[in-house]
């Protein structure tokens, strides 16, 4: 089983997690000062963080499976894996942004109730 370090190494070259480890990075910092933080972001923006941030595991879940998937039919059929298509990462992409406009959206909507 290798160790972290040299799953750590496959990060920076892999962006699919990037964005939900960015958010997961912030999350963290916010909770590591938690006490002095103000109680709209306490019951607020932390919960709705976590949640953006399950969803962006989420789709780059999905994102990576479409890819296997894709691979795996390039070798059986004797091509070279190229990864996914251009119009599923562009149904990734958009994803991205909907999930990203959801969750601004649902931050200001409870910024002014």
């Amino acid at each position: 089983m290798p160790d972290l370090s040299e799953i750590a190494k496959f990060v920076p070259g892999d962006f699919r997690y990037g964005i939900t480890l960015l958010s997961a990075f912030v999350l963290g910092i916010l909770l590591l000062f938690l006490p002095e933080l103000s109680q709209f972001t306490k019951t607020t923006v932390i919960p709705s963080l976590a949640i953006y941030t399950i969803g962006n595991a989420l789709i780059g879940h999905i994102q990576i499976l479409l890819t296997a998937s894709a691979n795996t039919k390039e070798r059986a059929s004797g091509g070279t894996p190229r990864g996914i298509n251009e119009s599923h990462l562009k149904k990734i992409i958009i994803t991205y942004i909907i999930w990203l406009l959801l969750y601004m959206s649902y931050l200001a909507w409870r910024a002014n109730a």
